[in-house]
């Protein structure tokens, strides 16, 4: 009888475990199981699973013909919504990592980047620019029914290269964050259980591709057969049954402000928000007018969601989720002691691309340090307590600058509000406070509440009024632009 071979595959040959479903491959179920359902609203397009899908199917036969392939790293910059998801979509069926762009202004990552998709045609750019145009998009439309199956799709290995993002914390340092396929994948699936997405889920944001949060939500909304919508806050909101609202907490404000006066409480909606405090009259606004229940996530684009945070900034760790309390020294610290954040998760980046130094202060030993301080005041139940880098020494006067912020953020006037240092014409350090209020004339009584309640900085006090906040691409308030602000005011 003839042995039967039980060898391993040959090295060439990739082990099913190790390759990862792609987007398209959860398209292609749910434009065969719900063919006429909504998947995707922005701008002036409407298509279902069944549309979204066969789009998809010649886009990329369209970046196949342009030469691109496995293991490039691609920038997209295309202002249409539907067209930046197909570009996205396209290239991940190609394994071509990428990065969402707003503009083609000088970017770091064109000293990694292969080549760059744009809308819009620049001789500056350093790198292969393919121009897609309207006319670009029109002749891909046409492509033959016939070839369709022809589209290439390759589902890919975890370390591929997926998504390339950039975190800026409060300091406006540019940090190039590089997310594989498989880290990916396991933080998806960390938004599914996390924010409840199920096929009757409706998500909507207006924010753009280039936050890594929305498109990681996108892509757990798909694979679950929900609804994505972008844009138009007001008419969506009040167009569909949306469950899933994501904003940074400055476009809570501003909505909020927007509502009007006819306005009608949507049924069953859940605000998902993040990268800064809410203040207590938004939130109580926002539950009593918009929404029935608001989620303040604390979460880093290198390590994903943390934790909900309630109202005195605690909440328990989410599944998955691993959190210590440190010294100076790296010493792990009991229960109830104040020190540094060290926060680790199976989806978690242990690099910044191509950037030692950074790496080096914020990954040690498997843990990642976002420089937020806090304390654990019970089992897996962290309280958060501020930034590391955000003491603000006023002549000698130590004060940190989330203390200050979260002081004067529980007065009822006070919507946002961002402490920072400054130096007055005298060359005397001052405590500058910008503040966004309900209504500006009640700005001289917020000056004497926030005077009486920082009494040992009263005298070098300057607070002032701001219709917004300067704040990164994420959702941060940028305290180095504080200054420049102050001396306009």
């Amino acid at each position: 009888m003839q042995a039967v071979s039980t060898s391993m595959p040959s090295a060439h040959v990739t082990p099913f475990e190790s390759v990862t479903a792609c987007t398209t491959d959860f398209l292609e179920y749910h434009a065969l199981q719900t063919p006429d359902k909504i998947a995707f609203h922005a701008k002036d397009v409407i298509c279902s699973y069944s549309k979204l899908y066969l789009d998809l199917q010649r886009v990329t036969l369209g970046l196949n013909q342009l030469g691109l392939r496995s293991g490039q790293f691609a920038l997209v910059h295309e202002s249409h919504p539907y067209r930046h998801l197909l570009l996205l979509l396209a290239c991940e069926n190609l394994r071509v990592g990428t990065a969402s762009i707003q503009s083609l202004s000088p970017t770091i990552l064109y000293t990694k980047a292969d080549v760059v998709l744009s809308e819009t045609h620049s001789p500056g750019i350093p790198v292969l620019l393919h121009t897609l145009d309207s006319a670009w998009f029109e002749a891909v439309a046409s492509t033959s029914a016939a070839l369709l199956a022809t589209a290439p799709r390759e589902r890919g290995l975890a370390s591929d290269l997926m998504r390339v993002s950039r975190s800026s914390g409060t300091t406006g340092i540019p940090k190039v964050v590089r997310i594989n396929r498989g880290q990916f994948e396991q933080w998806v699936s960390s938004q599914i259980r996390n924010k409840a997405y199920t096929p009757k889920s409706i998500f909507l944001t207006d924010y753009g591709f280039e936050v890594y949060s929305v498109w990681g939500q996108i892509a757990a909304c798909f694979r679950m057969g929900a609804t994505v919508v972008l844009g138009a806050l007001l008419d969506r909101l009040t167009r569909y049954d949306v469950s899933h609202l994501w904003l940074l907490p400055n476009k809570i404000s501003e909505l909020l402000r927007q509502l009007p006066a006819d306005w009608e409480k949507p049924r069953n909606l859940v605000l998902f928000t993040g990268g800064a405090p809410v203040s207590d009259p938004v939130s109580r606004h926002a539950n009593r007018v918009l929404c029935t229940d608001l989620v303040n996530n604390y979460a880093a684009n290198e390590v994903g969601s943390v934790c909900r945070l309630d109202r005195d900034n605690t909440g328990y760790l989410f599944a998955g989720v691993d959190l210590r309390i440190v010294d100076a020294a790296g010493a792990e610290l009991p229960i109830g002691e104040e020190g540094e954040i060290a926060v680790r998760a199976p989806w978690m980046i242990h690099d910044y691309w191509q950037q030692p130094d950074y790496t080096a202060t914020h990954f040690r030993q498997g843990w990642f340090y976002p420089g937020d301080r806090g304390r654990l005041i019970g089992y897996r139940h962290l309280q958060l307590m501020g930034r590391s880098d955000d003491m603000l020494n006023i002549g000698g006067i130590k004060q940190p600058a989330d203390m200050i912020e979260r002081t004067l953020s529980a007065m009822p006037s006070v919507l946002e509000v961002a402490a920072a240092k400054g130096v007055s014409t005298e060359g005397v350090d001052v405590l500058l406070i910008a503040v966004v209020l309900s209504d500006n004339s009640l700005l001289p009584a917020v000056r004497k509440a926030a005077a009486s309640k920082i009494p040992l900085l009263a005298r070098y006090m300057f607070v002032f009024a701001r219709a917004s906040l300067p704040r990164t691409p994420n959702g941060k308030v940028m305290r180095s632009a504080i200054a420049a602000l102050a001396q306009s005011s």
